[in-house]
């Protein structure tokens, strides 16, 4: 009975936090949208754009992690810690993937003829990693059950494998 009781406040909880995480970027990237007012960009490339930039958190998870590992093997000064792991780490991580992102699917685009065009391309990749970072921040931190048991990292990886599956289908197939 209680089982029953507790399951739909859960999942009525876990749509709310997952609505909060995505409303943010997606005002944004409205608003940028509406914004480009000359040569409006294609949807379609405009969501392949924020589905590739949410799709960059597992190689940057991964990434950062092993940098993370590297830089905890040497001994550094408390200051060159912080500043490799605060500063280093995950500003070149992140910004480098998020630009080999942009790059790789702009740089040839027939679309690309603005310099504004330059700037709507990087919110919409950027807010899409920003939307996949707040969906895990969602899965790993405040969702009670995820964090449970003795393997708390593994609800967080399958939900994490299962979203990238998602949009890779959907940026393939779409």
């Amino acid at each position: 009975m209680i089982g029953k009781v507790v399951c739909p406040l859960v999942f009525q909880n876990v749509s709310f936090l997952l609505a909060a995480a995505l409303l943010p970027p997606a005002l944004v990237l409205l608003m940028v949208y509406k914004m480009d007012r000359l040569e409006r960009e294609p949807l379609p490339l405009l969501l392949g754009l924020f589905f590739r930039g949410a799709v960059a958190m597992v190689p940057i998870l991964v990434l950062e992690l092993l940098a993370d590992q590297f830089i905890d093997f040497f001994p550094w000064s408390r200051l060159a810690y912080l500043f490799l792991a605060y500063f280093v780490v995950p500003g070149f991580i992140e910004e480098g993937v998020k630009y080999r992102v942009l790059i790789r699917r702009c740089w040839r685009e027939p679309n690309f003829n603005y310099r504004f065009d330059a700037v709507v391309y990087g919110v919409f990749v950027s807010l899409g990693f920003a939307a996949g970072a707040m969906l895990y921040v969602v899965v790993e931190e405040l969702i009670p059950e995820a964090s449970e048991g003795e393997h708390s990292n593994l609800g967080t990886l399958a939900f994490a494998a299962g979203f990238t599956v998602m949009l890779a289908l959907d940026v393939a197939l779409g």
